[in-house]
């Protein structure tokens, strides 16, 4: 299988620049561009999880932080 093509939007990046100093910094990052890109499916992913009655929508949660997206293409 191919790796899950992942975008990134300006916001996210400003978003992580300024969570650099928290704790879940690091994890954020190894999950945006290590754990994501490589995974062959997001259900590979514990930490996805797919939101009930929003087709193509996923949220994940790192500690206190929280983010959802749009998938294009539901794996």
């Amino acid at each position: 299988m191919t790796p899950v093509e992942v975008r990134y939007k300006e916001t996210f990046l400003k978003d992580l620049k300024r969570l650099k100093k928290q704790p879940v910094y690091d994890l954020i990052v190894e999950l945006a561009f290590t754990l994501l890109p490589q995974a062959s499916s997001l259900h590979e992913l514990s930490s996805v999880k797919a939101l009930k009655g929003r087709h193509g929508r996923y949220r994940i949660r790192i500690g206190t932080i929280a983010s959802a997206w749009k998938s294009k293409t539901t794996q």
